[in-house]
C-alpha cells in the first residue's frame, strides 16, 4: 500500500464557542487502496466541523514538479466523512480515483490533500440536499464549485436535488428600494432605505421545480396547464398558504403567520414535508429583504446584469419574442451569485406581509430617511386585506405574463392573496448558513 502526502490542515471560518474543530496532521494518513482508491484516515476534535478536502498533483514522475489543484471535475465520486457535518472521532473517506481518473497512475509522492473545517456556523459556498426517495437525509456541502457532483449545471439539480449557494449578507450595509427617477418605480412600495442582515444564508439556485416538488411524494397541483408540465418548468399554481401551511379565517391570527410565528410551518405543508425529507428543520420563504439582497448580488442598477438595460437577457417577461408561457429554469444568465430567474418567469411570494405607503414606512427603523439602517427588517406585522377581506404577501421577480417593470430588483407587489394559486406564481427557498 502506497502512502501518499497530506500537505495541511485548515480552519476555513472561526467559530465563537469556546470549542474549535481540529484535526492534527500527526492524525491523518492517506493511502491507496487494493482497488486504486484513495483512503485518507483521520480524527477530528473539539468541535463538529463541515470536512471538505482538494487534492494536488506534481508535473514529474519524481515528484519534483509544481504542485497543481486538482480540478474537482476529476474528484467527483467521493464518499464518507467529507462534505457534510462530521461530528468529532475517528473519521474516514474514500475517493474512487480508478474511475473519476482513469488515464493516470497515481504513485508514491505525486498525490498530495488538504482537509480544510468549516465551522458549523459558518459553512462552505454550496449546499445540496437530497429530494429523492432513496436520498432522503442526503445533505452536503462544497466549498468549491467544480467539486459539485456531475457539474453544478446538471439537470440533477433541477429535479432529484436541491442546489443551494450561501448568500454573503451578514453586516453589509446596503440601500433597498429603487432610486428616484427609475423607470417603473413606485414610490408607496420602493422606499429606499439602508438595510442590514445580520447573517448569511442558503437561497436556492432555481426556482422550486415541478420534478423536486413531485420527488417530495406530491401530485402536481391542479390548474397547471400541459402545456406547462415538465420537470424542470417551475411548479405553479400554489398558494402562499400550501407553501407555508397558514390558514385564515375571519379575522383571527393563527399558527404559521408571519412574523407573529417565526418560522413555524404547518407539518403537512410543502415546507413541512420538505423538512422532513431532508432532515432539515429550517426551510423557508426569503423575507423581502432576503430576497432583494440576493436579487442585485451587490449591484444597484434595476436588473442584474449592470446598465445595459437588457431585461430579456436575464428573464422571462411579457411579449417576449418566444411567447407568453413559464419557462425551464436556468436558460437565462444568472446573477454573479449563481442565482438564476431571479427576475422574471414566475412570480415568489416572501414571507412579508404587504404593505405600501406610510404604513409601510412604519416598518423602518425610526430615522430611516436620514439614514438610519433597519435591522433584519420582518416587514409589517399587522394584515393588509384584499377586496375579499383575505391578507395580501409580498411577491417579487415579476412574471411572464408581466412586463419587465415588474421583475426590477426593487420591485415590490401584491397579487391576489396569500391563499390564491396562481399559475404564473412558483417560490424559491432560503435556509440559514448553519450547517446541521
Amino acid at each position: 500500500m502506497k502512502t501518499l502526502i497530506i500537505v495541511g490542515v485548515g480552519l476555513a471560518a472561526a467559530t465563537a464557542s469556546a470549542a474549535k474543530p481540529i484535526i492534527s496532521q500527526d492524525d491523518v494518513k492517506i493511502s491507496l487502496t487494493s482497488n486504486h482508491r484513495v483512503q485518507v484516515d483521520y480524527k477530528l476534535t473539539g468541535a463538529p466541523a463541515v470536512v471538505t478536502v482538494e487534492f494536488q498533483t506534481n508535473t514529474l514522475a519524481n515528484g519534483a514538479g509544481e504542485w497543481m489543484r486538482l480540478s474537482g471535475e476529476l474528484v467527483q465520486r467521493v464518499k464518507g466523512d467529507v462534505n457534510r457535518l462530521v461530528q468529532p472521532g475517528d473519521k474516514s473517506f474514500l475517493w474512487d480515483a480508478r474511475h473519476d481518473w482513469p488515464s493516470q497512475y497515481i504513485g508514491d509522492g505525486r498525490l498530495r490533500a488538504t482537509l480544510t473545517l468549516w465551522a458549523a456556523s459558518a459553512p462552505p459556498t454550496y449546499l445540496v440536499c437530497g429530494l429523492t426517495a432513496d436520498k432522503a437525509g442526503y445533505v452536503r456541502y462544497y466549498a468549491a464549485k467544480d467539486y459539485i457532483p456531475g457539474g453544478f449545471g446538471s439537470d440533477r439539480y433541477k429535479t432529484e436535488f436541491l442546489l443551494m449557494r450561501k448568500i454573503p449578507a451578514a453586516g453589509v450595509v446596503w440601500l433597498m428600494g429603487s432610486r428616484d427617477g427609475e423607470s417603473s418605480r413606485t414610490e408607496d412600495e420602493e422606499q429606499r432605505h439602508n438595510v442590514m442582515l445580520t447573517r448569511d444564508y442558503y437561497m436556492a439556485v432555481y426556482e422550486t421545480t415541478q420534478g423536486q416538488y413531485k420527488n417530495l411524494g406530491k401530485g402536481l397541483p391542479g390548474g397547471i396547464p400541459d402545456s406547462d408540465k415538465a420537470d424542470d418548468k417551475p411548479v405553479t399554481c400554489l398558494s402562499y398558504v400550501d407553501v407555508r401551511g397558514s390558514s385564515y379565517e375571519s379575522a383571527d391570527v393563527h399558527a404559521y403567520c408571519w412574523p407573529q410565528d417565526g418560522h413555524d410551518v404547518g407539518p403537512n405543508s410543502i415546507l413541512g414535508l420538505l423538512r422532513q425529507h431532508v432532515g432539515l428543520d429550517d426551510f423557508d420563504l426569503p423575507t423581502e429583504a432576503e430576497w432583494e439582497y440576493a436579487c442585485r448580488a451587490g449591484e444597484s442598477y434595476m436588473f442584474y446584469n449592470g446598465t445595459s438595460f437588457e431585461p430579456r437577457k436575464i428573464g422571462w417577461f411579457k411579449d417576449d419574442p418566444s411567447g407568453d408561457a413559464v419557462r425551464s429554469v436556468g436558460q437565462k444568465d444568472a446573477n454573479k451569485w449563481d442565482l438564476y430567474d431571479m427576475q422574471g418567469n414566475v412570480s415568489e411570494p416572501c414571507l412579508d406581509h404587504y404593505m405600501k405607503g406610510s404604513d409601510r414606512a412604519k416598518t423602518f427603523a425610526v430615522g430611516w430617511e436620514r439614514g438610519v439602517v433597519t435591522v433584519d427588517p420582518k416587514g409589517a406585522e399587522a394584515f393588509m386585506l384584499n377586496g375579499s377581506g383575505k391578507p395580501m404577501v409580498v411577491k417579487r421577480s415579476g412574471a411572464y405574463l408581466w412586463q419587465w417593470g415588474y421583475g426590477r430588483a426593487s420591485s415590490s407587489y401584491a397579487s391576489g392573496d396569500w391563499s390564491y394559486p396562481s399559475v404564473y406564481g412558483g417560490f424559491r427557498l432560503v435556509r440559514p448558513a448553519v450547517a446541521k
